[in-house]
């Protein structure tokens, strides 16, 4: 293969230079696609994975985590991007950028990058500027370096503070706007998922996690840990303010609840109702039995005394008369247990919502 065939080019290749970033040519894959190799000289001393001491030995960079943002996630959270912003342990600067890809859950650790400062900026110019030239050719792309101190772009959270303190009537007003349009997007959420924008349980259990305000004002945290044993895994453990657990069983909107008996003229519990019912039961039931075990409850910082259950259960269109007095009947009969449907889910939701703005109004 020629050197040509290769994408070898002396400008790019042979006189390369620091601080400009340097795209080649785009060259075929297998599949008919192209790629390109992009490359950033830096002179850097440090690499801020780690710095080398007199003696020519390795040791890590001590850094504290400043901010985290995940960058993407695909529905149930298997596959995601995150970044941490590094801040130096010996002072109060930002120094470093973390880019970390998990490919599936628990899998850390070989899909990560560390950039320093220089390499940061060199990557918003590219970013900047990767729509904006003509494909077929190759390009340079000068960094130009910040006229300010990378430190000095972010606010501290002092600043932060004099910021609102200066423009807003009280920081209580402020915190309550964004409370309210964080809920106010989550109720467009849930409308969304009753409607059919979901694409298993597992996603709408993580946004009910994250929503857990949903069901009450009583649930304050979600226990991560969800395994009682080896057989009975929980979909969701809500906590209390007084640290007790209950049990939450998510099933999908889309479920039916219910089936008309002609003959008797009376509702009855679909096959999938009843089978959650149970599986509710025995989760209750398990969970009660490590009540008296102590390492559950200590490693989840939890107490375990006569756990609820609450299953979320079908409903993508609201109930008729009927079909809520027999819900109510059904409801009535259970001491430890709750069913709920998801239009109830978002009336509840609705309500606090309503509450919340309407205070000190």
């Amino acid at each position: 293969m020629s050197d040509d065939q290769k994408g070898f080019d002396p400008q790019y290749d042979d006189q390369k230079e620091t601080g400009v970033i340097l795209v080649g040519k785009a060259l075929p894959k297998e599949d008919g696609s192209t790629y390109r190799k992009v490359e950033l000289l830096l002179d850097e001393k440090e690499s801020y994975l780690s710095e080398k001491d007199s003696e020519g030995t390795e040791k890590p960079i001590a850094f504290d985590v400043l901010e985290k943002i995940t960058l993407y996630e695909t529905a149930g959270g298997q596959q995601k991007y995150q970044c941490w912003l590094m801040e130096s342990a010996q002072g109060k600067s930002i120094n470093a950028l973390h880019i970390s890809r998990r490919a599936g859950k628990g899998a850390y650790g070989s899909h990560e990058v560390t950039l320093n400062i220089k390499a940061m900026f060199a990557l918003h110019e590219y970013l900047s500027k990767l729509f904006s030239y003509d494909a077929p050719h190759k390009l340079r792309i000068p960094i130009v370096q910040p006229q300010r101190e990378p430190a000095d772009l972010l606010m501290s959270e002092s600043q932060f503070v004099k910021l609102i303190k200066a423009n807003i009537r009280s920081t209580d007003d402020f915190y309550k706007l964004l409370q309210v349009q964080k809920m106010e997007l989550a109720v467009a959420r849930l409308e969304a998922i009753i409607n059919g924008d979901f694409e298993n349980e597992v996603e709408i259990q993580k946004f009910l996690k994250e929503n857990i305000w949903m069901f009450g004002n009583d649930y304050v945290h979600i226990v991560e840990n969800g395994k009682i044993n080896a057989r009975n895994i929980l979909d969701m453990v809500p906590q209390d303010f007084e640290s007790y657990i209950d049990v939450i069983e998510v099933k999908l909107p889309t479920e039916k609840l219910f089936h008309f008996d002609e003959s008797h003229k009376n509702y009855y519990c679909s096959s999938k109702l009843t089978k959650a019912t149970a599986q509710t039961q025995n989760y209750i039931y398990e969970l009660e039995g490590i009540s008296q075990s102590e390492e559950y409850q200590r490693d989840n910082n939890c107490k375990i005394v006569r756990p609820k259950g609450i299953i979320l259960f079908g409903s993508a269109e609201p109930l008729n008369e009927d079909e809520k007095r027999y819900l109510r009947i059904l409801n009535s009969s259970y001491h430890n247990m709750q069913i709920i449907t998801y239009q109830q889910l978002l009336e509840k939701a609705k309500n606090t919502l309503e509450i919340l703005k309407s205070k000190d109004q």
